[in-house]
Protein backbone atom coordinates (compact mmCIF):
# COMPACT_ATOMS: atom_id res chain seq x y z
CA UNK A 1 0.00 0.00 0.00
CA UNK A 2 3.18 2.50 1.12
CA UNK A 3 4.63 1.67 -2.29
CA UNK A 4 1.00 2.49 -4.70
CA UNK A 5 1.22 5.54 -2.45
CA UNK A 6 4.59 6.24 -3.47
CA UNK A 7 3.94 5.43 -7.10
CA UNK A 8 0.51 7.89 -6.90
CA UNK A 9 2.10 10.91 -5.77
CA UNK A 10 4.99 10.62 -8.51
CA UNK A 11 1.68 10.62 -11.15
CA UNK A 12 -0.21 13.29 -9.18
CA UNK A 13 0.93 15.39 -6.57
CA UNK A 14 -2.74 16.38 -5.65
CA UNK A 15 -4.04 13.40 -3.60
CA UNK A 16 -8.17 13.28 -4.24
CA UNK A 17 -7.12 12.84 -8.45
CA UNK A 18 -6.60 9.37 -9.89
CA UNK A 19 -4.72 7.60 -9.32
CA UNK A 20 -5.29 7.69 -5.34
CA UNK A 21 -8.72 6.79 -5.20
CA UNK A 22 -8.47 3.19 -5.16
CA UNK A 23 -6.14 3.82 -1.86
CA UNK A 24 -7.88 6.20 -0.29
CA UNK A 25 -11.06 4.74 -0.45
CA UNK A 26 -9.39 1.44 1.20
CA UNK A 27 -10.15 0.70 4.81
CA UNK A 28 -7.86 -0.60 6.51
CA UNK A 29 -9.24 -2.39 9.53
CA UNK A 30 -6.65 -1.46 11.82
CA UNK A 31 -7.11 2.45 11.59
CA UNK A 32 -10.88 1.75 12.57
CA UNK A 33 -12.55 1.08 15.99
CA UNK A 34 -15.02 -1.70 15.77
CA UNK A 35 -17.40 0.40 17.87
CA UNK A 36 -18.15 3.20 14.79
CA UNK A 37 -20.39 1.57 11.98
CA UNK A 38 -19.51 4.25 9.89
CA UNK A 39 -15.81 3.71 9.40
CA UNK A 40 -16.50 0.22 8.42
CA UNK A 41 -16.47 1.10 4.79
CA UNK A 42 -15.71 4.37 2.23
CA UNK A 43 -18.36 6.85 2.81
CA UNK A 44 -19.29 9.65 -0.07
CA UNK A 45 -17.33 13.14 0.58
CA UNK A 46 -19.49 15.57 -1.58
CA UNK A 47 -20.43 14.17 -4.80
CA UNK A 48 -16.89 13.08 -5.64
CA UNK A 49 -15.06 10.97 -3.39
CA UNK A 50 -14.99 7.70 -1.59
CA UNK A 51 -13.31 7.70 1.13
CA UNK A 52 -11.83 5.75 4.17
CA UNK A 53 -11.28 7.14 7.50
CA UNK A 54 -9.44 6.43 10.79
CA UNK A 55 -10.32 6.47 14.58
CA UNK A 56 -7.20 7.23 15.89
CA UNK A 57 -5.41 10.24 15.55
CA UNK A 58 -1.77 11.06 16.31
CA UNK A 59 -1.29 13.26 19.54
CA UNK A 60 1.04 16.20 18.56
CA UNK A 61 1.10 17.73 21.87
CA UNK A 62 -1.36 20.83 23.29
CA UNK A 63 -2.60 21.81 20.16
CA UNK A 64 -1.78 22.35 16.49
CA UNK A 65 0.75 25.29 17.23
CA UNK A 66 2.78 24.21 19.30
CA UNK A 67 4.22 20.66 18.34
CA UNK A 68 5.12 20.00 21.46
CA UNK A 69 4.22 15.97 21.30
CA UNK A 70 5.39 13.13 19.53
CA UNK A 71 3.55 13.11 16.14
CA UNK A 72 3.04 16.25 14.07
CA UNK A 73 3.70 17.07 10.17
CA UNK A 74 7.27 16.19 9.58
CA UNK A 75 7.95 14.94 13.17
CA UNK A 76 11.25 12.88 13.18
CA UNK A 77 11.11 12.39 17.09
CA UNK A 78 13.35 9.73 19.21
CA UNK A 79 12.51 8.08 22.32
CA UNK A 80 15.51 10.13 24.14
CA UNK A 81 13.54 13.85 23.27
CA UNK A 82 10.59 12.12 24.93
CA UNK A 83 11.64 13.29 28.62
CA UNK A 84 8.57 12.79 30.32
CA UNK A 85 9.10 9.22 30.06
CA UNK A 86 7.53 6.99 27.11
CA UNK A 87 4.96 5.35 29.99
CA UNK A 88 3.50 8.67 30.79
CA UNK A 89 3.89 9.91 26.91
CA UNK A 90 0.55 9.58 24.89
CA UNK A 91 1.16 8.93 20.97
CA UNK A 92 -2.28 7.88 19.56
CA UNK A 93 -5.95 8.71 20.70
CA UNK A 94 -9.27 8.02 19.44
CA UNK A 95 -12.20 10.00 17.61
CA UNK A 96 -14.34 9.42 15.00
CA UNK A 97 -14.32 11.24 12.16
CA UNK A 98 -16.12 15.04 11.55
CA UNK A 99 -20.23 14.45 10.67
CA UNK A 100 -19.71 16.07 7.40
CA UNK A 101 -16.79 13.48 6.96
CA UNK A 102 -14.47 16.00 5.92
CA UNK A 103 -11.74 15.56 8.73
CA UNK A 104 -10.82 11.67 9.87
CA UNK A 105 -9.49 10.24 6.16
CA UNK A 106 -6.39 8.14 6.84
CA UNK A 107 -4.89 9.31 3.72
CA UNK A 108 -3.35 12.64 2.95
CA UNK A 109 -5.72 14.89 4.34
CA UNK A 110 -4.90 18.67 4.46
CA UNK A 111 -6.66 18.74 8.45
CA UNK A 112 -7.62 22.16 9.20
CA UNK A 113 -4.48 23.61 8.21
CA UNK A 114 -2.66 21.82 5.64
CA UNK A 115 -0.75 20.14 8.04
CA UNK A 116 -3.53 17.89 9.20
CA UNK A 117 -4.66 18.59 12.18
CA UNK A 118 -7.67 17.20 13.08
CA UNK A 119 -7.48 15.15 10.20
CA UNK A 120 -5.23 12.37 12.16
CA UNK A 121 -3.22 14.39 14.17
CA UNK A 122 -5.00 16.34 16.78
CA UNK A 123 -3.94 17.71 20.61
CA UNK A 124 -4.86 17.52 23.87
CA UNK A 125 -6.38 21.28 23.63
CA UNK A 126 -7.17 21.36 20.24
CA UNK A 127 -8.11 25.17 18.93
CA UNK A 128 -10.06 25.12 15.65
CA UNK A 129 -8.98 27.01 12.59
CA UNK A 130 -11.23 25.02 10.29
CA UNK A 131 -12.87 26.92 7.32
CA UNK A 132 -15.94 24.97 7.51
CA UNK A 133 -16.49 25.45 11.25
CA UNK A 134 -15.51 29.04 12.31
CA UNK A 135 -18.40 30.32 13.10
CA UNK A 136 -20.08 27.29 13.87
CA UNK A 137 -17.82 26.02 17.07
CA UNK A 138 -16.10 28.00 19.43
CA UNK A 139 -12.55 28.72 19.28
CA UNK A 140 -11.28 26.64 21.99
CA UNK A 141 -9.03 24.48 23.39
CA UNK A 142 -11.07 21.87 23.28
CA UNK A 143 -11.50 18.99 26.37
CA UNK A 144 -11.09 15.71 26.72
CA UNK A 145 -14.98 14.81 26.52
CA UNK A 146 -17.95 12.97 25.48
CA UNK A 147 -19.31 13.26 22.10
CA UNK A 148 -21.72 12.73 19.99
CA UNK A 149 -21.40 12.11 15.96
CA UNK A 150 -23.83 14.98 14.99
CA UNK A 151 -21.70 17.32 16.78
CA UNK A 152 -19.23 19.08 14.60
CA UNK A 153 -17.59 20.37 17.78
CA UNK A 154 -17.12 17.04 18.78
CA UNK A 155 -14.34 17.57 15.95
CA UNK A 156 -12.15 19.17 18.12
CA UNK A 157 -11.73 16.88 21.02
CA UNK A 158 -10.60 13.22 21.38
CA UNK A 159 -13.20 11.03 22.22
CA UNK A 160 -14.90 7.59 21.47
CA UNK A 161 -18.46 5.27 20.99
CA UNK A 162 -17.22 3.76 24.23
CA UNK A 163 -18.56 4.52 27.52
CA UNK A 164 -16.41 6.61 29.96
CA UNK A 165 -13.35 6.92 27.65
CA UNK A 166 -11.35 6.48 24.89
CA UNK A 167 -8.19 4.34 23.93
CA UNK A 168 -4.57 5.48 23.65
CA UNK A 169 -1.47 4.18 22.63
CA UNK A 170 1.62 5.11 24.56
CA UNK A 171 4.94 5.50 23.59
CA UNK A 172 6.09 2.53 25.31
CA UNK A 173 4.17 0.68 22.89
CA UNK A 174 1.23 0.14 25.43
CA UNK A 175 -2.55 0.82 25.10
CA UNK A 176 -4.53 2.21 27.83
CA UNK A 177 -8.32 3.00 28.57
CA UNK A 178 -7.87 6.26 29.71
CA UNK A 179 -11.30 7.75 31.67
CA UNK A 180 -12.94 11.20 30.84
CA UNK A 181 -11.84 12.15 34.21
CA UNK A 182 -8.18 12.54 33.27
CA UNK A 183 -8.83 15.34 31.51
CA UNK A 184 -7.18 17.62 33.61
CA UNK A 185 -3.75 16.06 32.99
CA UNK A 186 -4.05 15.27 29.34
CA UNK A 187 -2.07 18.25 28.47
CA UNK A 188 1.06 17.12 30.25
CA UNK A 189 0.20 13.28 28.72
CA UNK A 190 0.15 14.99 25.70
CA UNK A 191 3.85 16.38 25.87
CA UNK A 192 7.28 14.66 25.26
CA UNK A 193 9.36 17.04 26.99
CA UNK A 194 6.81 19.39 29.45
CA UNK A 195 8.58 18.31 32.85
CA UNK A 196 5.33 17.77 34.18
CA UNK A 197 4.71 16.12 37.16
CA UNK A 198 2.06 13.54 35.64
CA UNK A 199 1.56 9.78 35.14
CA UNK A 200 -0.95 7.81 33.24
CA UNK A 201 -3.92 6.79 36.06
CA UNK A 202 -4.06 3.31 36.99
Amino acid sequence: LWREALRAFEQEKFFVRPPHGPIYSRVIPLFVCPSDFDTQEPQDVGHYYKMAFTNYLGVWGTDYTRRDGILFLDSRTRIVDIRDGTTNTIMIGERPPSTDYLLGWWYAGWGQARDGSCEYLMGARELNNYAQYVGICPPGPYHYAPGHVENPCDTFHFWSYHAGGCNFALADGSVRFLSYSVDPILPALATRAGREVASVPD
